[in-house]
Formats: C-alpha cells, structure tokens, sequence
C-alpha cells in the first residue's frame, strides 16, 4: 500500500471543489432550516459547513486543513461559550492544540517527503 504524501493546497480545481463542498453543506443546512425552523442558527451552518471541508481536505491530506479546523474550533469555542456548554468548550480548547501539533507535524513530513 502507497500512503499518501501530505500536499498543500494550491489555487485550482482542487479549491473550487473544497468550496462547492462547502456551499452544499451550507445550502443543505438552510434548506432544513425552511423545513424545520429553527433547527440551524448562523454560525452552525457555518461551523457544519466548514467541518465537512475540513474533514475532505483532512482526508486528502492537504495541510490547509489545519487552517479550517483551526476556523471551527474558534467558532465552535465562542458558540459553546456564549451557549454556556464550558465542558465542551474545554474540549474544543483541546482540538485547537491538537490543530498546531497536527499542523507542524504533517508540515515537517513534506519536508522529508521532498
């Protein structure tokens, strides 16, 4: 088995697919908004969208994931706070270290990569 090579993201039709990912997410959220109002606020579609992104280009292995998660987590943390869900928030403190430790390490992989 070959495993893929974390690559970063350039400017092409890779990127204009990531944000049709995005966009259809989004758009699937508001359409169960009109359904079932109430279900989405704002920043969920946001932070759904976003994740569902993130989790494609993690799953590419673009390093610019890291950046999106990163987004999410902030997000997420100003959403669960004002929400006052602290335990939750507390994790997500978490994933947001685990943003810098998975992006230093995949970007010290493509240099050994190269």
């Amino acid at each position: 088995s070959n495993p893929r090579l974390v690559r970063s993201l350039k400017l092409d039709m890779w990127t204009l697919g990531y944000a049709s990912i995005g966009i259809a997410i989004a758009l699937a959220c508001i359409v169960v908004n009109i359904y079932f109002p109430g279900t989405f606020r704002p920043v969920d579609i946001w932070i759904t969208a976003l994740s569902g992104v993130a989790q494609v280009m993690l799953d590419n292995k673009r390093l610019q994931t890291w950046y999106v998660w990163f987004v999410v987590n902030i997000m997420s943390m100003y959403t669960f706070y004002h929400d006052a869900m602290y335990i939750v928030l507390l994790q997500y403190v978490f994933f947001t270290i685990n943003v810098f430790i998975g992006a230093i390490s995949w970007k010290r992989s493509m240099k050994v990569d190269t």
